[in-house]
Formats: structure tokens, C-alpha cells, sequence
């Protein structure tokens, strides 16, 4: 699935949407990786429920990013940007969140995580800090991660098959002592707003666990079954 360019999934045992009380989706065999756009990968397998006037929930009950098996590493991580901002005060050392943003449009079916390292300037000495699972973009790196000398982050891609080639780097910047103080103005006049917000309530029909795992080599082509845990 991809946004609003979402293809739907169909049973092959059913031949349409798979039957309450059930934990089971087999595909159909040689089901295509693909949305209604052809510009918009499928990268995730979502998962909605119908309710009993035939409408379906308003957002997914549960997600799985997609692995589309096949014998290549990954290609260079498609990402957009990178940014870190060093917290740990102390020279030497860093701490802080490490923030991804993946390309819009980005292709992340051969992909199962992005791998973390801190590295010298050569793209050497490398020792890995920590791994974003497709999905997530967000890693907190601990307060007194040691440097050693090294002075980049560099972000791969990594599946079963090994890692990418090549990484997208980002120089650090190592933080001694206090950020410099900033002012800020205070507004005197306030508004109020009154917000009114309805709540979906998914209590009963959330699942847990959704699982996927393609079995077929080919590129762009899926089989395989879709499991998960039913509401109880």
C-alpha cells in the first residue's frame, strides 16, 4: 500500500476480503507489488476492518513493511535527508536523536532496515550504533556514544541478502557546552479555540502481530501468506 494509491489484497481462498474469526490471507499466487499508481511503490501491507454496514475503518488496524524477496543486496538507502542533533555537552561524545526522512515516492521493498554507523572521514573505522526497522525514522542514539576520532554517520541499507554498497552520510557536529540562548516573544493577547474530535473505537477489531513473508525470488512478485493475531 501506498496512501491514497492503496491496491487491495484478495484471498485467494475466498476470492474477496478474508472472513471474520479467520488469521490467515493466502494470496494469490504471483500477486504483483503494486498500487493503482505506478509511480507509488508498495511498501507496506495494511490491514482494515469492515464493519457490519459494509464500510471500512477510517485507518489501517495494523501494518507490515514488505520484503520482496530476492537474491541482491539493497541499493543505496533512499533517503531524502538525515539529521542529528548532539545533546551530550561533552567533547568527545555524542547522545541525541538521529532523524531519517525517506524519499516520497521511494522503492523500499528490498529493504529490511537501515543500519547505523559512526565512521572517520575516509568512511572507515566504523562501528554501528544502532538499526532503523523499515517504517521507523527515528533512533535515539545514548548520551556518551564515544567518538574515537570518528566524524560522520553513515546510513545503509540492509536486508537477508547483506548491505548496500554505499551510504548516505551526514558530518557531526560535536556539541561542547550549552546550546547559545534564544528569545523568544510573549504573545499578551490569547484566543481560545474549542476542538471537537471523534475517537474511532478499534478495541475489537485491532489485531496484533501482522506478518508477511514473500516467498516467491522474482522481482515485483509476491506469494506467500498474510498471518496475524485476532482481536480477542
Amino acid at each position: 500500500a501506498n496512501g491514497a494509491h492503496q491496491a487491495q489484497l484478495v484471498d485467494a481462498d475466498v476470492n474477496y476480503e478474508t472472513p471474520v474469526g479467520t488469521n490467515v490471507m493466502n494470496l494469490y499466487p504471483g500477486t504483483g507489488r503494486r498500487t493503482l499508481h505506478p509511480e507509488y511503490p508498495a511498501n507496506f501491507v495494511v490491514m482494515y476492518y469492515q464493519n457490519p454496514s459494509g464500510g471500512y475503518s477510517s485507518a489501517p488496524v495494523a501494518s507490515v513493511a514488505i520484503f520482496d524477496k530476492n537474491p541482491d543486496p539493497p541499493p543505496t538507502p533512499p533517503l531524502a535527508s538525515v539529521a542529528f542533533y548532539d545533546t551530550d555537552l561533552t567533547g568527545g561524545s555524542i547522545g541525541g536523536e538521529l532523524q531519517i526522512v525517506v524519499e516520497p515516492k521511494a522503492d523500499t521493498g528490498f529493504i529490511q532496515e537501515y543500519v547505523v554507523y559512526l565512521a572517520d572521514s575516509t568512511g572507515n573505522s566504523k562501528v554501528e550504533i544502532g538499526v532503523l526497522p523499515i517504517g521507523t525514522t527515528k533512533l535515539m542514539v545514548p548520551t556518551g556514544t564515544v567518538l574515537g576520532g570518528r566524524t560522520q554517520v553513515l546510513v545503509y541499507a540492509r536486508s537477508s541478502m547483506g548491505e548496500s554498497s554505499s551510504a548516505i552520510s551526514l558530518i557531526l557536529h560535536d556539541q561542547v557546552g550549552p546550546y547559545p540562548t534564544t528569545t523568544t516573544s510573549t504573545i499578551t493577547s490569547t484566543t481560545t479555540v474549542t476542538i471537537t474530535t471523534t475517537t474511532e473505537q478499534l478495541s475489537k477489531t485491532s489485531v496484533t502481530n501482522l506478518f508477511f513473508e514473500d516467498t516467491n525470488p522474482e522481482f515485483g512478485v509476491l506469494d506467500g501468506a498474510v498471518m496475524w493475531e485476532p482481536p480477542t
